[in-house]
């Protein structure tokens, strides 16, 4: 049975509720390959936990990004942005992401 709330607090009383869930965004940036950096600068910053948890969803990461993963997770990607964003925006996005994997030469 899950823990209260009150008994987590007290085994860690210096950390807030949302202080293990809170990641940098520029650690996110470091994290990852040319690849990951890349198609993080199509979505937008702010999109780029979309990426990053899409790809830990489907067993990958941002240190080993391919062309052929970004190429398998673009339908979920596109349907968690989708999710988030207005219609033309979302279009925008995907578009960019798009350009990003046809144009890459490793």
């Amino acid at each position: 049975m899950p823990e209260s709330p009150s008994v987590a607090r007290k085994k860690n009383p210096d950390k807030g509720p949302s202080s293990d869930s809170t990641i940098p965004f520029e650690q996110i940036l470091r994290s990852g390959n040319e690849l990951f950096s890349r198609a993080v600068g199509a979505l937008g910053g702010a999109n780029s936990l979309i990426l990053r948890d899409t790809l830990k969803a489907m067993g990958s990461g941002p240190d080993r990004l391919t062309a052929d993963e970004l190429g398998v997770a673009l339908p979920e990607i596109e349907r968690r942005v989708r999710m988030l964003m207005q219609p033309q925006a979302a279009s925008d996005c995907m578009a960019r992401l798009r350009h990003v994997l046809l144009t890459w030469e490793p």
